[in-house]
């Protein structure tokens, strides 16, 4: 059984991998049957090992499904938010059973995201340089800002290139011990992260690297001083390089100066972030309670053309479902409401607070904490924790199931079932 849940996770994790970047393949066959078959064996699994535990450890996980459930069947597309409320609750009980039978176990997804990540960081890197056509995109913003010409690697956008790059760097400080090839992934992946000119994520690294290197090293100074040397020459390099390009601005060129590299004509209205979230709060007070649906949550704003963010007179459920609010807990009260929106900070608190708190006495789980200290710093400035369509999101969710799956106990003895 350990061996089905074991491929179960890589192929789910790999298969939305290899859509993203080639995007090749129908998108729910490609998601589908790996996470239907999670749910299939994780169903099974929960109903012949059912206690009482896999309610009360992971209450604001089964009321969090139960809104999204109701908000679907009362949104405008009921048919298109149930698919995306199914991988949820495909993804919650793979996972549920997933750790609860590996038992403390997160090694596998480490690893293969370790070397996923690695392999797609390097790549991007050399084609950054012999063809930088692919890894590079044009960004309009239609009136916010100035036309910017942003790194995204092999994926679709540069956000998905930074989030890869934040968590590889975490994997590589956390859990690699061999130091030559700790600092050679470290490197990389901090190179990739600041051509992304990712600010959000730029954040959501150094606040969470120096909050856990605190927490590692007993707030030892010099320690964690030490953490900023890399960051701090790593964005020197990178900034030098590219300044010292002295081209003009375009997809063959890169960037040219210090102003377009730092984004600065962006800093004051934060990429046109604060017209949407306002908008967005206004379109909440229409529906507060359930909420638009599961990853429609913009259609609040569309549907009165208030912001037109696809500059189109019909936008369907998917383009919607691409349409992020560039905060994942304003998206989040969009999208299921207050009702959902309860239940989803109760259950990233609670899964942050026990990882925490077992980090403190066991003195283990750093890359754990790392993970959800990221993902909920760069969850203010992108929606990253919602969903389950990318292959990050199921990163993220094993995570955050896996910090509801430990005991509060100090005294927990881990046992592998």
């Amino acid at each position: 059984m350990r061996i089905i849940f074991k491929c179960l996770a890589e192929v789910m994790f790999l298969g939305l991998v290899f859509r993203e970047i080639f995007s090749i393949g129908d998108i729910y066959v490609i998601r589908g049957i790996p996470q239907y078959l999670g749910l299939i064996f994780g169903s099974a699994w929960l109903f012949v090992k059912f206690s009482s535990s896999i309610i009360t450890k992971y209450w604001p996980a089964w009321c969090y499904l139960i809104a999204l459930i109701i908000s679907a069947l009362l949104a405008s597309d009921t048919l298109f938010v149930l698919q995306q409320v199914a991988s949820m609750v495909c993804v919650f009980i793979f996972f549920i059973a997933y750790h609860e039978k590996l038992f403390r176990d997160n090694n596998i997804l480490f690893s293969l995201t370790k070397n996923i990540y690695l392999l797609i960081v390097i790549v991007s890197l050399i084609l950054s340089i012999i063809a930088p056509k692919i890894v590079y995109t044009v960004f309009k913003y239609d009136g916010f800002i100035p036309e910017e010409v942003r790194f995204k690697g092999l994926f679709y956008k540069p956000a998905a290139m930074a989030a890869a790059s934040g968590i590889l760097f975490g994997i590589a400080w956390f859990n690699i011990k061999d130091r030559c090839f700790k600092y050679f992934i470290v490197l990389a992946s901090l190179v990739s992260l600041v051509l992304t000119t990712s600010r959000t994520y730029w954040v959501a690294l150094a606040l969470s690297l120096f909050l856990v290197t605190w927490i590692r090293d007993d707030g030892n100074r010099k320690k964690v001083q030490l953490v900023s040397i890399p960051l701090v020459l790593v964005f020197i390099f990178a900034f030098n390089n590219i300044v010292s390009s002295g081209k003009s601005t375009n997809v063959n060129n890169i960037t040219s100066n210090k102003q377009s590299f730092l984004r600065t004509d962006s800093i004051a209205n934060l990429s046109g972030r604060p017209k949407i979230w306002e908008e967005a709060m206004k379109s909440f007070l229409e529906r507060p309670v359930i909420g638009y649906g599961l990853t429609i949550g913009s259609q609040g704003i569309v549907a009165d053309k208030k912001i037109d963010l696809l500059s189109t007179k019909k936008v369907e459920s998917i383009q919607l479902s691409r349409m992020t609010l560039h905060n994942g807990y304003i998206q989040s009260l969009l999208d299921v409401g207050l009702l959902g929106t309860v239940f989803y900070l109760s259950m990233l608190a609670i899964s942050v607070t026990k990882i925490y708190k077992n980090t403190t006495v066991k003195r283990k789980y750093y890359l754990e904490l790392y993970v959800m200290l990221f993902i909920l710093t760069a969850n203010l400035g992108e929606s990253v924790i919602y969903g389950a369509s990318t292959h990050s999101s199921i990163l993220y969710w094993s995570i955050i199931i896996f910090g509801l799956s430990l005991s509060n106990s100090s005294n927990e003895v881990t046992v592998i079932a």
